[in-house]
């Protein structure tokens, strides 16, 4: 049981991670990373056109849902290194999604486990890997890239 719901968890973080937020006036990418010990990525990684490119691909989401999923517990560098190999984005911008992840786990998982996409969830996204994910992606949008 405990597995299957991490293995829901895992799908969920980085979807979560990913999905538009209003706080920050609708760029994608608001999710969180690091928490406390800071992602490890360069600031404003994924605002390059590459990184665009791939990250407003209708695909990406699903590739990095598996990576969270199969990946969950390894850590941080191991699911940012997933995402990279799997969806062709940069080491310095898929660090900041393996490290949003790894964020919630460990920062959210009593609020996240029951609704990922939930109030709870998002609020304590947004207290604890919200700053350090926005640090290190970088403001960004889909909107006239070719995606979401």
């Amino acid at each position: 049981m405990v597995r299957n719901l991490m293995m829901i968890l895992g799908l969920s973080l980085v979807v979560a991670a990913f999905g538009c937020s209003s706080e920050d006036g609708g760029s994608t990418g608001a999710g969180g990373a690091g928490g406390e010990g800071g992602s490890g990525g360069a600031l404003g990684a994924c605002t390059n056109q590459a990184d665009l490119a791939i990250l407003c691909a209708a695909e990406f989401p699903a590739a990095a849902q598996a990576c969270g999923t199969d990946n969950l517990g390894a850590g941080a560098e191991v699911i940012g290194a997933c995402i990279a190999e799997d969806t062709g984005l940069s080491d310095e911008c898929a660090v900041c999604f393996g490290a949003t992840t790894q964020c919630t786990i460990d920062n959210c998982l009593a609020d996240c486990a029951p609704d990922p996409l939930g109030e709870p969830c998002t609020v304590c996204r947004a207290e604890n890997c919200d700053p350090t994910f926005n640090a290190c992606a970088g403001e960004f949008s889909c909107d006239g890239v070719g995606g979401a």
